[in-house]
């Protein structure tokens, strides 16, 4: 289930605007490319804030950037079907990215995760699945900013937590800089 935050993002974000025949706003261009992502902010439902550890090792305030950069498609190519790499403990996910209904915004959807090892240096045999969605803002050709929905589900393991709920949440805040 994603957060409600995400429709009222897109509605202060930006107006209607015409469309061209792909569903893309037609006054917009993004070139896509490369980008660095880094972690900023961590809202944890699923743990009463214990998984903010693994996306913020260094605590709120902090910034932690991922162990591998992420391709970002160019505007004209939505909608876009591909692999995004991605750093342990997840796998390499097949992901879709379409335009959002603000002008300048992505929406990522279709990724999933399954028998992700939650903190395995703590809880050796506890595995969970995700659900992951994410809303991106495109701030210019060289800059992103955005927040990814983690829906949390299916623990299996002698050694798991005690989760909140069954599925629970984490909202990740994150920037992204282009990559040269």
């Amino acid at each position: 289930m994603r957060s409600t935050l995400a429709p009222a993002l897109a509605l202060v974000l930006g107006a209607c605007v015409g469309t061209d025949d792909t569903g893309n706003p037609d006054d917009f261009d993004f070139p896509g490319g490369n980008f660095q992502f880094s972690n900023v902010a961590v809202a944890d439902d699923c743990l009463d804030g214990a998984m903010a550890a693994l996306f913020l090792p260094e605590g709120p305030g902090s910034r932690q950037d991922w162990a591998v950069t992420t391709e970002l498609p160019p505007w004209g190519a939505l909608p876009a079907a591909y692999v995004m790499d991605m750093q342990a403990p997840f796998q390499d996910m097949d992901i879709e990215v379409f335009a959002g209904s603000a002008e300048g915004t992505l929406v990522i959807d279709g990724a999933l995760q399954e028998g992700v090892h939650f903190d395995e240096a703590t809880y050796p045999d506890c595995t969970v699945n995700m659900d992951i969605a994410a809303d991106v803002v495109i701030d210019g050709d060289d800059s992103v900013h955005g927040v990814a929905f983690f829906q949390v589900s299916g623990y299996a393991g002698d050694s798991c937590p005690p989760f909140a709920t069954d599925p629970c949440q984490i909202t990740l805040n994150f920037v992204g800089a282009r990559v040269q």
